[in-house]
Formats: structure tokens, sequence, C-alpha cells
């Protein structure tokens, strides 16, 4: 297999992903909206659109994914207007995938 930098993951594929990990209901979108080191897709559940971040291969650790989300549902918890995480079915705030390029880390949050 040819080395790979940065891959585009199938929107599709993550929509029935996401279905799957957070238990929505259909009819749910994913939608391609920003593509750099952290790609961004619009997910749409029942009309309310969530943002889904995929983070750059192998970029951090779990821990440093964990304290991030608890910061950020800190400060949500405290009025701010922050991206708040949300948690997926097993009350995970993110999930990995392998990509071709290594582990990816995605995480749901609410859309600003």
């Amino acid at each position: 297999m040819f080395p790979v930098i940065h891959s585009t993951l199938d929107p599709e594929a993550l929509r029935e992903t996401v279905v799957d990990k957070f238990r929505f209901l259909n009819p749910v979108s994913c939608m391609l909206i920003s593509r750099a080191n952290n790609d961004f897709y619009k997910v749409e559940v029942e009309g309310r659109p969530y943002a889904l971040r995929v983070a750059k291969a192998n970029f951090r650790g779990a821990d440093e994914y964990q304290f991030e989300a608890n910061y950020v549902n800190f400060l949500d918890s405290c009025g701010l207007s922050v991206p708040a995480f949300i948690a997926n079915s097993d009350g995970e705030m993110f999930f990995e995938i392998e990509a071709p390029e290594g582990i990816r880390a995605i995480s749901l949050m609410n859309w600003l």
C-alpha cells in the first residue's frame, strides 16, 4: 500500500457509524464541511445539527482527548458557548477508527 498522509473519510460510512455509536434513529445525514488537520462533518439528526470532528491521525493520545472533552464540557456547564462533547451510547466522549494513515479520534459536538 502506498503511504497516506491524510485521508478523507466517506461521509456515508461515518453516518452509519454515528447512527450505531450514538443510537440515533434515522434519518441522519452527514456531510464533509471542512478538511484540514482535523476534518469536520455536519451531522443532522431530526433537523438538529452537530459537528463531527475527525482528528488528524496519531495527533494526540486518548488521555489528551479525554482531558479536552472534560474541560470543554466543564466550560459548557459554566454557561459558556462552547461546542460541548456528546457522549456516545457507551458513555465515551470520543472513539477511534483505523484510517490508512493511522488511528483517528472522532468526537461529536454540539453545533455552535
